[in-house]
C-alpha cells in the first residue's frame, strides 16, 4: 500500500454536532489510510478527548467571534501545526476555523482545503455591513477553498445565495442520526 494520506482537522471550540462529528470521523477514518491530526482550542473537551486517545493534537486558541489580533495569533498556531504535520487535506470545521485555516494556507505550500459548514453564518439578526463583510471574506477566500460541504439544502442555499460560494464547490451530505443510540434507556 501506497502512504498514508495525511490530514489535519481543524475544530472551532465546539459541542454537540460538530464535536460528534468530529469523533466520529476520528473514530471511521481508516488509520491503515489516513494519518490525522487534529487542531483545536486548548484546553476543550476535543482536546483532551483526541489527546487521551492518543491523537496529534496542536493547540489553536480560535476565539468564537472575529477578533484580529487574536485570530491572527490563530493563524500563527494553524502555520506551525501545517508545518509540522504538511497535510495533503486540510478539513475544517465551522466557519471561523475556516476564515484562520484558509488565510494560515493563503501564503506558501497549501494543502486540499476542505470546509464543513454545520450551521448558518448570517442569520434575520446579521445587518446589512455583516453580510457585506462575510461575503467580501468568502469572496477573497474563495481561491484557496476547494471543496465545502454542507449538512443540508439550506445551509448549501444560504451559502450560494448569501455569501456567494460557487454552487459547484458544495457538496450536501447530510449529519446523521444514530437512532440506537436515542432509544437506549438513560441511566441516572
Amino acid at each position: 500500500m501506497d502512504s498514508k494520506i495525511s490530514v489535519l482537522l481543524l475544530v472551532r471550540p465546539a459541542e454537540g454536532g460538530i464535536r460528534k462529528h468530529v469523533q466520529t470521523l476520528l473514530r471511521g477514518l481508516n488509520s491503515d489510510r489516513y494519518d490525522i491530526a487534529v487542531a483545536c482550542p486548548p484546553g476543550s473537551p476535543l482536546f483532551e478527548e483526541c489527546h487521551s486517545l492518543g491523537w496529534r493534537v496542536f493547540p489553536v486558541d480560535l476565539a468564537g467571534d472575529v477578533s484580529l489580533l487574536q485570530d491572527f495569533r490563530s493563524v500563527l498556531e494553524v502555520r506551525r501545526a501545517l508545518k509540522s504535520v504538511r497535510p495533503e487535506i486540510l478539513h475544517m470545521h465551522g466557519m471561523k476555523a475556516a476564515l484562520v485555516g484558509r488565510t494560515a494556507v493563503s501564503i506558501g505550500r497549501r494543502p486540499k482545503t476542505l470546509i464543513t459548514c454545520h450551521s448558518f453564518v448570517l442569520d434575520e439578526r446579521s445587518g446589512p455591513v455583516k453580510r457585506k463583510c462575510a461575503a467580501l471574506l468568502e469572496l477573497f477566500l474563495q481561491p484557496v477553498t476547494d471543496k465545502m460541504i454542507c449538512v443540508s439544502e439550506a445551509l448549501k442555499t444560504h451559502m450560494v445565495h448569501d455569501l456567494r460560494v460557487p454552487a459547484h464547490k458544495i457538496a450536501v451530505i447530510p449529519n446523521g442520526i444514530r437512532f440506537n443510540e436515542l432509544l437506549k434507556p438513560k441511566r441516572d
